[in-house]
Parts: structure tokens; sequence; C-alpha cells
């Protein structure tokens, strides 16, 4: 009796009660590891917004709303995919922290301090653009240090699992 639906050839499909199935959890890495490229995109460009709003802004009033080392930021999405790829641990805690700190400095400097020079310089157009590029960028580089934790947790689960066989 033939069974419904695909079956591995030279089987007649009753031998499914035996058969090895993924682990959740391997569907949940990659799911993660899916989530985490599209946020390298997101904050990647939040970046380029962020250096094409500090270049406009630094024209017209000489004063810069982003010190120069805080592009190192930029550099998070190519350390995380680093670590992604290699599904290894260290870079991705160092991407996780990397994106608190980011994080911060973006609510500080970027949302607060930005705010503060627009009001003071009289940039009312630029006023929602950079609030609202500042909540993005928080917003991205809080989901990607979520889910690269989560992401950690995962792998490391995973790893103990297989040395516990």
């Amino acid at each position: 009796m033939a069974s419904r639906g695909r079956h591995v050839e030279g089987t007649d499909g009753s031998d499914a009660a035996f058969r090895q199935r993924v682990s959740d959890r391997y569907k949940d890495i990659t799911a993660k590891k899916k989530l985490l490229q599209k946020l390298y995109y997101v904050t990647s460009l939040f970046w380029a917004c962020a250096a094409a709003i500090a270049f406009v802004s630094y024209q017209d009033t000489g004063v810069p709303f982003f010190h120069p080392a805080a592009f190192l930021g930029a550099l998070l999405p190519v350390v995380g995919h680093y670590g992604t790829k290699r599904q290894n641990a260290l870079y991705l805690a160092c991407f996780s922290f990397g994106c608190a700190l980011f994080t911060g400095y973006i609510l500080y400097m970027g949302i607060g301090r930005t705010m503060t020079v627009v009001q003071a310089n009289g940039f009312k157009p630029y006023y929602g653009v950079v609030l609202a590029i500042g909540v993005l960028g928080s917003a991205a580089h809080i989901m990607c240090m979520i889910t690269a934790r989560s992401l950690i947790e995962l792998m490391d689960n995973s790893k103990a699992a297989k040395k516990g066989r």
C-alpha cells in the first residue's frame, strides 16, 4: 500500500516513525540568522543616513552632530556578519555588546543632542527626519543586540546537545 505524499525511493513510507527529524533549535538558529541578515542592512542604512545628516549639518553650521569616531558603529554589521557566517559566539558577543554601546550613543548624541542642536539652530525641516532616523537606528541596534544574544544561546545549547550524545 503506497503512502500519501513524497517519500524516499526504495521505501513505502512505513518507516516514518523511525526517521530522524531536525531539532527545533536548528530551525530557530536558521530563523535568527535570516533576521540578523535583514537587520544588518537596516543598520547599514542607518549609518549611511547618519553620515549624510552629519555632512549636511556640518556644511550648514560647522557643528558636527556626531563625533567622527561614532562612525565606527558602521563596522558593526561586518563583525556581526562574520560571526553569523562562522557561527562564532565571540564575534556575535562583541557585535551584541557593540550594538548596546552604540544604542546608548545614538540615544544620547544622535537623538538628544541632535534635537537640541536642531532646535537651537532653527533647522525645522531636519527635525522630523533626524528624529525618525535616530529612532530607527536605535530600534535596529536593540533588535540586533537581542537577536544576537538569543542566537548565541541557541548555538551554545546545540553545542551542549552534541557533546551530550
